[in-house]
């Protein structure tokens, strides 16, 4: 009788989930080339296996399933559920990433989630920032580079915007020059607390985000879109209602940078 039920939960799971993924889930990797003989050789082997085991083996494919609908590739779920499960780090997954940008990006030095060495980084800075600093990351040679500003050069008027982005293209420009084969991802501005929003200046985030958006297209870099992800957590700021705390880094932004920007 237990024969029966396990070789049926097992049969009743490979018709709903591709043999290839099932079949990686044991190893702990998604090999998408098992074939059809290796699914039969593994069914009769769990029908020789006791109910704990097929319990077990039940409960980590449904897990992984979690990561599967939402996910853009294999590869991108794989490494989301080792690290959720703590089988790998965010050290290992983005080492050939680097992060540039205002104090928003310096969280992830601050908080140790990531190699202080690939990450440049300043309190306050601006695009200035990027204009000193973009040879240092060029010599590294890295496959990404994340770019996080614009708070900090919120203007009141588009002649600052328009100043705003020239600038912000002529960087990039010079990147993509020396860098090429590399992946430039312009992060949008993290929105704000709901109080701070409130301010005039703080309420020109969303025109320099849409004026940003406009000019990775032009520019054919990449544009990561933050706001969907302010919009399914309510996050706790700090006090200035601008910094967010290690868990935002940790749980939700790098997980939705990687997901969002396939970065395997």
């Amino acid at each position: 009788m237990k024969k029966a039920i396990i070789l049926l939960i097992v049969c009743v799971l490979l018709v709903s989930y591709p043999l290839s993924n099932f079949s990686a889930v044991m190893n702990e990797s998604y090999i998408s080339q098992a074939d059809t003989g290796e699914g039969v050789s593994y069914i009769a082997k769990m029908a020789e296996a006791d109910v704990s085991e097929a319990e077990a083996f039940v409960k980590t494919a449904q897990e992984l399933r979690n990561y599967i609908p939402e996910s853009k590739s294999e590869r991108v779920a794989e490494i989301l559920y080792k690290l959720d499960k703590g089988k790998t780090t965010y050290k290992k997954v983005l080492k050939n990433v680097y992060f540039m940008g205002d104090s928003l990006i310096n969280g992830l030095e601050s908080f140790g989630i990531l190699n202080d060495k690939k990450i440049y980084s300043q309190v306050s800075a601006s695009l200035y920032h990027l204009e000193d600093n973009y040879k240092k990351v060029i010599k590294k040679e890295p496959e990404v580079i994340v770019l996080h500003y614009g708070l900090n050069a919120l203007g009141y008027t588009d002649e600052a915007l328009d100043g705003y982005v020239k600038m912000y293209s002529k960087c990039i420009k010079k990147i993509k020059k020396k860098l090429p084969e590399a992946r430039i991802i312009v992060s949008s501005i993290f929105p704000v607390d709901r109080k701070v929003a409130k301010s005039k200046l703080f309420g020109r985030i969303k025109v320099y985000n849409k004026a940003m958006k406009k000019m990775c297209k032009e520019l054919k870099v990449e544009y990561l879109n933050n706001s969907p992800l302010f919009k399914e957590i309510d996050y706790c700021y700090g006090r200035d209602g601008i910094h967010l705390p290690e868990s935002f880094y940790r749980d939700h932004w790098l997980k939705y940078l990687i997901k969002e920007m396939e970065i395997v």
